[in-house]
């Protein structure tokens, strides 16, 4: 039992019950002071690359509302464009990957079909 106990204090301790809401990053980034902004904006950063597309737009739209200066402004699309890119690497490493193991399935396959004529 004291085991149980002891797992279920750990885990709440050591990870959060939900995701931290968007709302509420932003919100501490704005009355944070400027030196912990940066360390909280680009643990922000992190967290939108890994959110599927539609949910990173949401995020962005509100982080976008909610900010008023230029450099904000010009943050939030340097990180619109890095997730792009990050997404389209992800693909272009996905469509690579494939047609690489079906080369290799063809190669096979042929190799197969040339032991199988040289046993006739």
């Amino acid at each position: 039992m004291r085991i149980v106990i002891f797992l279920l204090v750990f885990l709440l301790y050591f990870t959060p019950l939900y995701p931290k809401s968007i709302d509420a990053e932003i919100e501490a980034i704005q009355k944070a002071p400027v030196s912990e902004r940066f360390k909280l904006m680009n643990e922000l950063k992190k967290r939108l690359v890994k959110m599927k597309e539609k949910e990173r737009i949401h995020a962005l739209s509100k982080l976008r509302a909610s900010t008023k200066s230029k450099k904000a402004k010009k943050a939030i699309g340097k990180v619109e464009q890095r997730s792009k890119s990050i997404a389209k690497q992800h693909l272009e490493n996905e469509m690579e990957n494939h047609i690489e193991n079906e080369l290799e399935n063809q190669i096979q396959e042929n190799n197969e079909e040339n032991e199988g004529d040289d046993d006739d």
